[in-house]
């Protein structure tokens, strides 16, 4: 059987002809079919069957045999005009059985408004045609089959047709590259099969068109280039199969149409370049499955979708281009995108509401791609980002609500990871294998972030804190998370800035029972303070000097002396060097000037320079003031400074040290 043909030639022979049915014809038709080239194909031999030898047939009620026939000439409308019947009047046919034949028409093959009540079989039968026009017919019977047919014509059209309970058949079917018309169409409960289809290039439209149930299966078919449209189609209960079909590169549009409970199958279907939308679907609590399937490239939209409780499975899924799902409702199913592979675009949540929803991401792989999440609401629930490879790509979160929502990042790597102004009462891992920058800025945290590594350390490169409002816990460990250099390598944030967070870092690590953590936020809290305080523009330049001044007194003081309180061996530290630098000034004091310390009992110990003024820097500096030796000159000046040095540090250490033992 020659199936892919663009015309024919035929010659007429009076040679009688007997069909494989045994059926005789008193002429036969020689057909040879030719492709667009005018190559031949292939030759075959039919009884020849003049439209006007049916048309008695079917004015008596008669059933067509027309098995091996060439059907030339046929028209419904031609016998409506021919019978007396008006032109919209509904012609009844009791079967027609056409396996392998051919029906032939120069202009319109017009078979509307026909009512088949008995089988019908078109297996193997070519239509050749400008127009094929089986539109508003009624198929009653139990079975009426087109497989293995050839629709050679410019348009094929079965708009506004019903279809009773039973098979409707286009298993391994052919279209030429012309629009291919089924809007409108009711299908009634049974099974419609339309199995390794070959629709050609041209438009393919089920536009309005009821599925009310039963098994309706495009597994295999073949779209081209053309647009393949099922807006606002009501599918009933039972199960849509269209796994491993091939859309080709026309737009695909589900928009608007109806799923009632039942199971969408996409597996392993390959999408091309056209936009593929499902805008305002309601799929209500079926599953959907586009597991394995190739989604090609342009944009593929759930924007206002509606979806229930039903499974949403995308798992291995590829793509190249935008994912929306822009104001969709998710419902309470589960959305499995694991080990996903999608390349340049954006995946968008913008204000979808997720309820009670498991969204997982475990495993998944983006290139050049972009996350959003933008008032976007989880109730209950769980987002499993974990093990995702995104090493250039964004995932952004912004005015995010999770409610009884845990949230894991654990061992992905993005480029950027922002959670802003967002409201977090829900367990967020935090737990990153590599991010260059990770923001968190003016968010609410009403539970745990985990930031602390685990087995393998968290890269961060950048961590923005800025106006956070810390009600729950934060636990990142400052010197595995480096949590000091993240905050001095913010861009854009000033040191009051930086302030702010280590003063909230601080409060948080002093919660959680982190001392250690709190002392060097404190410090670094400190620090950034008072650099805050010396960047202040004073009015002039006195003020500017003393600006100076008192940020190096506290700089020395504080800070390096002691490190705000919060290193008491760094004060005994200072306090070594402070008694060796007094003392050695005695002994310069003693050596170039008339500056001496004497003793009081006329030196009986018979001490140098260099031991008494040890010895007097040593009770000096402690205020024992044993009155043994005594200083005179300059060195009387130097002496109470050094008391006063050595009461200050001696305090300053007893704070430190008991700061640390009382926690």
């Amino acid at each position: 059987m020659v199936k892919k043909f663009v015309r024919i030639e035929y010659q007429v022979s009076a040679q009688t002809f007997v069909a494989k049915s045994g059926q005789i014809f008193d002429k036969s038709v020689q057909v040879v079919f030719l492709d667009a080239q005018s190559a031949i194909l292939g030759e075959e031999t039919f009884g020849y069957l003049q439209a006007t030898d049916l048309y008695p047939l079917l004015f008596k009620n008669n059933p067509i045999l027309a098995e091996n026939a060439f059907v030339d000439g046929f028209s419904i409308a031609e016998y409506r005009k021919l019978y007396g019947y008006e032109p919209d009047s509904h012609i009844i046919i009791k079967g027609i059985s056409a396996k392998s034949s051919l029906w032939y028409n120069p202009q319109e093959l017009d078979l509307s408004g026909i009512s088949f009540v008995g089988e019908l079989n078109f297996d193997e039968t070519r239509f050749v045609t400008k127009s094929f026009n089986c539109s508003a017919c009624h198929f009653h019977g139990a079975v009426s089959s087109f497989e293995h047919t050839v629709f050679c014509a410019d348009s094929v059209d079965f708009s506004h047709s019903t279809f009773a309970e039973g098979l409707l058949s286009f298993k391994n079917a052919i279209f030429s590259s012309a629009p291919k018309n089924f809007e409108n169409c009711n299908f009634a409960y049974g099974k419609i099969v339309f199995i390794n289809v070959d629709f050609g290039h041209g438009d393919v439209t089920f536009c309005n068109t009821h599925f009310e149930g039963g098994l309706i299966n495009f597994r295999v078919a073949n779209f081209g280039t053309g647009r393949i449209g099922f807006q606002k189609a009501h599918f009933g209960s039972g199960e849509i199969i269209f796994e491993g079909v091939n859309f080709g590169d026309g737009e695909v549009s589900f928009r608007s149409a109806v799923f009632v409970d039942n199971k969408l199958n996409l597996m392993r279907s390959h999408f091309g370049e056209g936009d593929k939308l499902f805008v305002n679907t309601n799929f209500g609590n079926g599953n959907l499955s586009f597991v394995n399937a190739n989604l090609g490239k342009g944009l593929v939209s759930f924007k206002l979708a509606i979806m229930g409780t039903g499974k949403k499975d995308f798992h291995f899924c590829t793509h190249t281009g935008d994912m929306i799902f822009e104001r969709c409702i998710m419902g309470s199913g589960p959305i499995d995108l694991r080990a996903i592979d999608f390349t340049q675009g954006k995946m968008s949540f913008t204000r979808t509401e997720l309820g009670n929803v498991e969204l997982n991401f475990d495993g998944a792989n983006f290139v050049d791609y972009r996350i959003i999440f933008k008032y976007t609401s989880f109730t209950q629930g769980s987002v499993i980002m974990s093990n995702v490879t995104a090493v250039g790509c964004n995932l952004s979160f912004e005015n995010l609500k999770l409610r009884n929502t845990d949230f894991t990042l654990n061992r992905s790597q993005f480029a950027r990871v922002s959670l802003t102004s967002s409201q977090l009462d829900s367990y967020i891992d935090l737990r990153l294998a590599q991010c260059n920058y990770l923001d968190l800025s003016d968010s609410v945290i009403r539970d745990i972030v985990d930031m602390i590594p685990e087995g393998s350390p968290v890269i961060i490169q950048h961590l923005n804190l800025k106006g956070v409002r810390l009600l729950g816990k934060l636990y990142a460990d400052w010197h595995l998370n480096n949590i000091a250099y993240l905050i001095y390598n913010q861009e854009h944030t000033n040191y009051e800035t930086k302030a702010e967070q280590f003063r909230m870092l601080k409060e948080n690590y002093s919660n959680i029972g982190q001392y250690e953590n709190e002392d060097h936020a404190y410090l670094e809290f400190k620090r950034c303070e008072a650099k805050t305080i010396l960047n202040t523009a004073p009015s002039n330049t006195i003020k500017t000097l003393g600006n100076r001044f008192l940020f190096a007194f506290r700089w020395l003081l504080f800070d390096k002396m002691g490190h705000y309180a919060t290193s008491p061996v760094r004060v005994l530290v200072s306090m070594a060097v402070a008694y060796t630098l007094f003392s050695f000034i005695y002994i310069l004091e003693g050596m170039f000037t008339g500056s001496q310390i004497v003793s009081s009992l006329g030196d009986p110990d018979h001490l140098n320079i260099w031991q008494r003024s040890f010895y007097h820097s040593a009770v000096t500096f402690f205020t024992i003031g044993y009155g043994d030796y005594y200083p005179s000159g300059m060195a009387r000046f130097v002496s109470a400074l050094e008391g006063f040095v050595g009461l200050f540090m001696m305090s300053y250490f007893t704070v430190a040290f008991v700061r640390k033992i009382i926690r």
